[in-house]
């Protein structure tokens, strides 16, 4: 039985993740994309912030905090 894809958004701290689409403009993928952030990522959440705050996740060995509009927009599977 298939995963139900979810937004990065909706992730739980410590979960990983790969990205599978992002539904955004061209500006927007191409900000994500100097984040190393495009479909087939893996990241892992570590941490969001509370009323409405970015959500932070590890990308490539990195930190990256994703506003939580654009996190919204970032469809995900979680990994198993």
């Amino acid at each position: 039985m298939e995963q139900q894809l979810k937004t990065l958004d909706e992730i739980g701290e410590g979960i990983g993740v790969r990205v599978v689409s992002i539904l955004t403009g061209r500006a927007a993928q191409n900000k994500l994309a100097e984040l190393c952030i495009f479909e087939g990522t893996i990241l892992i959440a570590l941490r969001q912030a509370p009323i409405g705050g970015p959500v932070l996740v590890s990308a490539g060995g990195r930190e990256v905090a994703i506003g939580r509009n654009l996190a919204h927009k970032i469809k995900v599977q979680v990994m198993e």
